[in-house]
């Protein structure tokens, strides 16, 4: 039986795919800015008829509010999304869709329930995606598809732990800063900590964040976790939902695995997998 948790730290889950890698590096070089941005950073015709086309088929699936994140004629990285896909009820929803240079995105937020109650939407958005898709780039792969969760353990989670304790007493990453550094500190609780690390995975490589965050305001552990491919992957939905369920068992297995001492806390019950 799979597990899910009443009080789930879990804030938001991305489903992100990338093109065009050649022709869109990720990031800037350090030595140039936004606005000394090459051409190849402006959106061109080829994606502003891509965003109107998807734009239409997005909203035959509920989803007909579109709104534009940068101006007309503005620079836009990869990483950064130009148009964002909401759905027509003005009640909330756990699901919107966002599309980029070379990028497209779906983001499972609150109320989020369940992998299974999120995947056919991210299928119904796959779908509209690739039925616009090849008329600008063909059978071109998509060079990169992402699985991200971003967990954030409040107060009630932490109970007064920083991340360093956090991290050894819960997550079972244990940190130890070396005796010089803590015979300088004033007090014993570190602040203001983020590590990193990366490791290969089947699907390509598994990224771990941990350090202090805020949500709402309020001061916490944030825990961002994703699965990226090593390969490109076909412009196909089953293909891409392939990757996707291969992605969601590691992230979501290595989550029981690293919150176990809090399941209890975080109230689980039985049924679907969260």
């Amino acid at each position: 039986m799979t597990i899910s948790f009443e009080k789930a730290p879990l804030k938001e889950i991305i489903v992100d795919l990338r093109w065009g890698a050649s022709r869109f590096p990720r990031e800037l070089p350090l030595n140039q800015t936004v606005s000394l941005s090459p051409s190849s950073f402006l959106v061109d015709s080829a994606h502003e008829q891509l965003f109107m086309n998807l734009g239409e088929e997005l909203s035959k699936m509920g989803y007909g509010r579109s709104e534009r994140l940068t101006p007309a004629g503005f620079p836009s990285l990869p990483t950064q999304s130009v148009y964002r896909y909401q759905s027509n009820s003005a009640a909330p929803k756990s699901v919107l869709f966002q599309a980029g240079l070379g990028q497209f995105s779906a983001h499972g937020v609150l109320p989020y329930r369940s992998w299974e109650e999120f995947l056919p939407r991210v299928r119904n958005g796959l779908e509209a995606l690739l039925r616009v898709y090849p008329q600008t780039f063909g059978e071109e792969p998509f060079s990169q598809v992402t699985l991200r969760y971003i967990d954030f353990f409040d107060e009630e989670l932490t109970q007064g732990r920083d991340v360093v304790t956090f991290m050894s007493e819960v997550l079972s990453i244990p940190l130890q800063l070396p005796g010089f550094m803590t015979a300088i500190a004033t007090g014993k609780k570190t602040e203001d900590m983020l590590v990193k690390f990366s490791m290969p995975v089947a699907v390509g490589k598994l990224t771990i964040n941990i350090g202090d965050g805020k949500f709402n305001n309020r001061p916490g552990i944030l825990l961002d976790t994703s699965a990226v491919t090593g390969s490109a992957t076909a412009p196909a939905v089953d293909k891409i939902i392939d990757v996707l369920n291969a992605s969601y068992t590691i992230l979501h297995d290595m989550f029981l695995n690293l919150t176990k001492p809090l399941h209890q806390l975080m109230e689980p019950k039985g049924g679907v997998t969260a």
